[in-house]
């Protein structure tokens, strides 16, 4: 995606041209103390078939066929990386798909140990209004996923991606006043060093602000 990208009705705003902010510490965090990783408690399901019986579900198999049960297979660890490779072909109709099933689910998808992957496709491959809606259902639990293991890095994928200032204005929004919280932890740091890389110097007032 380009820096300069077309925002309410066309005029341009440029995300990469601010000066980098300079107050980390030598290991690359920004400059508050930061806490101690959350532990993560999901356990992951496990079933009776072999590693090539699971690889083969998805072998040549249409989308389609798996109309109805696409949720299911974000959080399945071979079903993830098929539906990862069908937004990769870049087929709106498949992308429409995936997203009808799955955009209601993404707050937990975002902190899935599987699910995560594909949310950061599914970002990355959406339309705007996609998009838009994917970030409008995650805003109100943009904090707790910000600060969970596996959702800091869909979250980082959010921020890389939006490309609208609606999207742009509901991140910010969320985050605004859990700035501290999020500085001084391990996962939630990563995620404002994002906003820092990714947004314009006004956009990210709000963490110098904090």
């Amino acid at each position: 995606m380009n820096n300069g990208m077309a925002v309410n009705g066309g005029a341009n705003q440029n995300f990469g041209t601010q000066v980098p902010y300079s107050g980390f510490n030598q290991n690359g965090m920004f400059q508050l103390p930061r806490a101690a990783a959350r532990p993560n408690n999901a356990a992951l399901s496990r079933s009776g078939e072999s590693e090539a019986q699971q690889v083969s579900r998805f072998n040549n198999l249409p989308l389609e066929q798996y109309r109805g049960e696409l949720y299911g297979l974000c959080k399945d660890q071979h079903g993830c990386r098929y539906l990862q490779r069908k937004l990769e072909e870049r087929n709106a109709e498949h992308v429409q798909m995936i997203f009808e099933e799955t955009h209601m689910h993404v707050v937990e998808l975002m902190t899935d140990p599987f699910g995560n992957y594909l949310c950061q496709k599914l970002l990355e491959y959406s339309n705007d209004d996609q998009r838009t809606r994917l970030i409008h259902n995650a805003a109100p639990q943009l904090v707790p996923i910000a600060l969970n293991q596996h959702g800091t890095r869909a979250l980082q994928k959010m921020i890389e991606f939006v490309s609208t200032q609606q999207q742009i204005r509901m991140v910010i929004d969320a985050l605004r006043g859990h700035v501290v919280d999020l500085v001084q932890d391990l996962n939630g740091n990563h995620v404002i060093q994002k906003c820092l890389n990714r947004l314009s110097a006004e956009d990210a007032q709000f963490i110098y602000d904090a």
